[in-house]
């Protein structure tokens, strides 16, 4: 990110993207995400859904329930999903108030907000023997 500054994922549909980067020589072992956030307490839990995706393929997903609207989640990332050079970690909400068809999209209390500050990935990787060769060196992390 530029700025660590929270993530906010608005309206029906709220999305946002990122990228880590894992250098070539890391050979990752476990890959963890915990994630801090809070959204709506408006929203309804039968239609109002966190969706984590890594690389395109769905790692976890987690329905907004009112009430305990602050929550701390942890999901394993599988390794095989990590490539050498830059990953692409991606977050979806489905945010609803009603169950009514009658629903303002845009409407203001349709948001989720994750914390960057509190949130974090953890990885525990074995590092691989430098390439001693000049046309290798910008692999070098």
């Amino acid at each position: 990110m530029i700025r660590p500054e929270a993530i906010r994922l608005e309206n029906m549909a709220g999305e946002f993207a990122l990228s880590f980067p894992v250098p070539e020589r890391h050979r990752v072992r476990s890959a963890n995400l915990v994630l801090d956030f809070v959204y709506s307490d408006a929203l309804i839990a039968t239609r109002s859904q966190l969706r984590i995706q890594v690389n395109g393929v769905t790692v976890a997903q987690w329905r907004l329930r009112p009430g305990a609207t602050h929550r701390q989640e942890s999901v394993d990332i599988p390794p095989e999903l990590l490539l050498s050079g830059y990953n692409e970690l991606r977050f979806f909400t489905a945010q609803h108030y009603t169950d009514k068809q009658c629903e303002a999209p845009a409407s203001p209390e349709l948001w989720t907000e994750i914390n960057a500050l509190q949130s974090r990935l953890e990885f525990q990787y074995d590092l691989e023997p430098a390439a001693l060769s000049l046309a290798k060196l910008k692999w070098l992390h």
